[in-house]
């Protein structure tokens, strides 16, 4: 009797789980629709794999939490049939028997249960989320937290079980997918604060690096935005997140993740002490070795397609000869590979992202104030203090320690770097490049905004600088990857247009306001008019639109005006409110004096703005409860300043 070798397409879903119950592989069977087969028929599927979730067996309620799990994990796979099979056993109830297995007698059955919860929150996004709320989702999580999340358990020796951590973990897990997606769990989760607290507190102080890691996140989403949490957490919060963010044995990224809930505490971004304290790992996070990223990319490239082999964790015992021992050596070897880059492309674009909130988010807090969206005098308050604001620029506590440390010429040389994408990559390395692209330009544009003119000049040439952005968008546009490499962790690619825009805005303001020397040619000045007139993007649209405007403070001749007020009028005819609003803040600041009424006058813009004032009433009037607050607000106020421009211009009208 001899032994079956193993296939080299063998499927870890064909593999029956040791304790019995159904397969990955005969669940996609179970939930296949078949065209051919009655309705009434095809419904009874879902129902008959779901009573595992009942058996009375233990081992059977395991085995299909774990298939669950399994076949709803982060493969990538998110096609509409999956999505439809998903659809399909929430409405057989899934929920319904699923939830109970949180708190089944087995310690098994609600390990495997809450990875099944997790893996299906991450799939369904926001839809998903919130029928779980509608089915009371916390309370088991909190019944758990209660029972687990204790000293006793925890941390008492005897009692300790590594099964307890790990179901602790995929609770916070589990809340973290929920609030990122829900704003309805987000806020029920944080009105649960007072129990909730403590439970992370000692999570944070254990020395379990994967628990330690799902608390942090979950810390994150709670407290982004929320001022009323971050200034509320126990004491005992800060000391902790010190501790775990100068212990170097940490991942980089827990301390990074430890970085952005540390950014949220009040006051941290105003004492350099604080801030020099983040810098190191930030630096760590952002080291970028361009000639060694590339070799790593065309190794993970070369390697891409043999990683699609990996067996998993399947093990199948059989003879095997030495071709087939060597062939799956190479699997691992190529798995090894594209995961390595993929751990090293979260890092660096999370650095990224931090760097550029916290250059950002310094000083911010004064800005929150808010006044009617009604209130004319509150408006004009609010603009005047602003004027007064950008006429006496200080430079924060951030951007000084970040301009000192020549952060800015280091950001730089990454966008130089990220400016061509090395050729014959594979399509998910490609978007991995646009990811980069996108994060390293965004961090370019925050520093170039806050940091001290003598640190800006000495970075780089505000002229080169923008032709080596401009260069990076006509190379993007010819870049093109319809798949990623870890379509599990999806990010999107971005708009790179838009980051672009904003980039050379920052540089056209620096140098409108602080007299740099900067120099944009018709060429480059038709990209961006080119960007007015045809971005798909609304942000590029308003971003273009935004740089338009600063260019026109500048002097320039009457024909130049004449062009740059041709694509205004033009952009005045966009069909979203937001980028009109910024149409009429460019006018305003183009056509502000009489220098160039002549050209105003003759491309009648007296009368378009007549027609978009009334045009904006109607659209604010009707649409008030649809649109965001926001633009609401700001479209009323640009409304109110057109009305005051329009009639001052009639006064000058020849």
């Amino acid at each position: 009797m001899g032994k079956v070798k193993k296939r080299r397409n063998f499927s870890h879903k064909n593999v029956t789980p040791p304790t019995g119950g159904p397969s990955q592989a005969e669940i996609e069977d179970a939930m296949e629709v078949d065209e051919t087969m009655e309705e009434n028929s095809s419904e009874k599927k879902p129902q008959d794999f779901l009573s595992g979730l009942t058996n009375l067996q233990g081992s059977v309620r395991e085995a299909t939490c774990v298939a669950l799990a399994s076949f709803f994990a982060g493969d990538g796979d998110a096609s509409p049939d999956k999505l439809k099979m998903l659809q399909k056993l929430l409405n057989a109830g899934l929920l319904k028997k699923l939830l109970p297995r949180v708190v089944d007698p087995s310690k098994q059955v609600r390990l495997h249960a809450l990875g099944a919860l997790r893996n299906i929150s991450a799939f369904g996004g926001l839809d998903v989320s919130e029928f779980m709320m509608t089915e009371d989702i916390l309370t088991p999580c909190a019944k758990l937290l209660a029972e687990y999340a204790t000293e006793a358990t925890l941390v008492t020796p005897q009692n300790k079980d590594l099964h307890t951590i790990q179901i602790v973990e995929q609770v916070f897990a589990l809340l973290t997918n929920l609030c990122e997606s829900s704003s309805m769990a987000l806020v029920q989760i944080t009105a649960q604060r007072q129990a909730l607290l403590p439970c992370m507190l000692l999570c944070l102080r254990l020395k379990q690096p994967a628990l330690q890691l799902e608390v942090m996140k979950l810390l994150l989403v709670l407290s982004d935005n929320n001022p009323d949490l971050s200034r509320n957490l126990p004491q005992e919060f800060p000391p902790t997140l010190l501790q775990i963010l100068q212990a170097p044995e940490n991942s980089t990224k827990l301390r990074l993740t430890t970085i952005g809930v540390a950014i949220n505490l009040p006051n941290v971004l105003d004492n350099p002490e604080s801030v020099a304290l983040l810098l190191p790992v930030l630096k760590s996070a952002v080291a970028y070795d361009s000639i060694g990223v590339v070799e790593q990319a065309k190794a993970v490239s070369d390697q891409w397609e043999l990683s699609l082999e990996d067996y998993g964790t399947v093990e199948v015992i059989g003879d095997e000869d030495a071709e087939e021992r060597e062939h799956e050596a190479k699997v691992k070897k190529a798995v090894h590979t594209v995961r390595a880059w993929h751990d090293n492309v979260h890092i660096l674009t999370l650095g990224l992202e931090l760097l550029s909130n916290i250059i950002a988010n310094a000083g911010d807090e004064d800005d929150d104030e808010e006044w009617a969206s009604d209130d004319e005098d509150g408006m004009e308050q609010a603009a005047h203090n602003q004027t007064a604001t950008s006429a006496s620029r200080t430079v924060s506590v951030p951007a000084q320690i970040f301009g000192a440390e020549n952060v800015l010429p280091h950001i730089y040389s990454i966008v130089q770097s990220v400016v061509s994408i090395p050729p014959n990559m594979a399509p998910a390395v490609v978007n991995n490049f646009t990811l980069i692209r996108e994060r390293a330009v965004n961090c370019f544009t925050n520093l170039v905004a806050n940091v001290s003119v003598e640190d800006l000049t000495r970075a780089f040439d505000l002229t080169q600088a923008s032709q080596v952005l401009l260069t990076l968008l006509a190379n993007a546009k010819t870049d093109t990857a319809p798949t990623e490499l870890f379509p599990a962790e999806r990010e999107k690619a971005g708009d790179v247009d838009a980051a672009v825009m904003a980039a050379l805005g920052a540089l056209v303001l620096r140098s409108v306001e602080d007299s740099i020397a900067l120099n944009i040619s018709n060429d480059h000045l038709g990209i961006v008019m080119s960007c007015v007139q045809s971005s798909p993007s609304v942000e590029a649209r308003t971003n273009a639109i935004r740089l338009l405007g600063t260019l026109g403070k500048k002097p320039h001749a009457l024909p130049e005006n004449k062009v740059l007020g041709g694509c205004l009028y033009q952009a005045l005819g966009d069909s979203d409110l937001q980028v009109v609003c910024e149409v009429l803040n460019a006018l305003f600041d183009v056509y502000a004096d009489e220098q160039y009424d002549s050209v105003f006058f003759e491309l009648n813009f007296l009368t378009s703005l007549e027609h978009v004032s009334s045009g904006m009433k109607n659209k604010i009037k009707s649409d008030a409860k649809t649109l965001d607050r926001e633009l609401i607000a700001h479209a009323k106020e640009t409304r109110l300043n057109l009305v005051r421009f329009i009639k001052y211009k009639k006064q000058h009208r020849r």
